[in-house]
């Protein structure tokens, strides 16, 4: 629903404002792309919800008591196939992944800014 109402509102602005360019980024959508895709882009298909940075083990390998970088934290072998950095921020590779969702691949209207693709 609120990405819903989210979405009149954006309609709205710009019919209140035509001289503005008023840009959507479905950060979220663009997530759960990731996630659904996640070995066909490139990450451990069985860390998809493991911090690479962290501690405690489990299905997380978060514990707010310990975040990366505190005692009884480990950085795992290969933080390029992981989603992760620490269960909160997301990893050098996954936020590139992130941004050509965003600017490449539909996740943004319009387009934030128009790059040359590669």
């Amino acid at each position: 629903m609120h990405n819903v109402l989210l979405q009149q509102g954006i309609r709205e602005l710009r019919r209140s404002y035509p001289e503005a360019t008023v840009a959507y980024a479905d950060y979220f959508g663009a997530y759960v792309r990731m996630l659904e895709r996640a070995r066909e882009m490139g990450f451990d298909g069985a860390a998809l919800t493991n911090a690479c940075c962290g501690a405690g083990g489990g299905k997380y390998n978060f514990e707010m008591e310990r975040m990366c970088g505190a005692g009884g934290t480990a950085v795992c072998a290969r933080p390029e196939e992981r989603i992760s950095w620490d269960g909160v921020h997301l990893t050098q590779r996954a936020y590139s992944v992130m941004a050509e969702l965003l600017y490449h691949k539909g996740f943004a209207s319009p387009a934030p800014v128009r790059f040359p693709h590669q």
